[in-house]
């Protein structure tokens, strides 16, 4: 199995190993998915104080960006199964593939200290208790 050309490189790995790390992201985001789902559309939030709007649209973007990491990771896990060993041209797709899971992580890391930075203004003054330990979690484990 030929490594994998990315950056202009050639890594040791190998387009066909990336099946099993990008099921377990795959199922790790899925879970994070329905958890963030339940919270943001099953609690009451007080919609009369900012802090709270801000946080129901923080937790919209980070949905958003959840699906686009599951279609993403779906996409690695298909394009990786294709092939065979030494037949690697149907895997050729991989690094682009890669390529745009890395922009998405840029965008989670952004989405990240955007969370601070919520945190930081609104943690204090904010009433909302549901507010406050939802936009904890997502910082919480966007750093895991």
């Amino acid at each position: 199995m030929p490594g994998m050309v990315m950056f202009r490189r050639r890594w040791s790995v190998g387009s066909d190993d990336l099946v099993l790390p990008a099921l377990f992201l795959f199922l790790l985001h899925c879970i994070w998915l329905v958890v963030l789902s339940v919270v943001l559309f099953g609690l009451p939030y007080g919609s009369d104080q900012s802090c709270s709007v801000t946080l129901v649209d923080h937790g919209r973007g980070y949905l958003g960006i959840l699906v686009s990491c599951l279609i993403c990771e779906s996409a690695i896990m298909w394009l990786s199964m294709r092939g065979s060993i030494l037949y690697t041209q149907p895997r050729e797709a991989v690094q682009y593939v890669l390529y745009i899971r890395l922009a998405i992580l840029l965008v989670e890391l952004v989405y990240a200290v955007v969370g601070i930075a919520w945190l930081v203004q609104y943690y204090q003054p904010c009433s909302d208790v549901t507010a406050k330990n939802l936009a904890l979690g997502i910082v919480a484990c966007n750093w895991l």
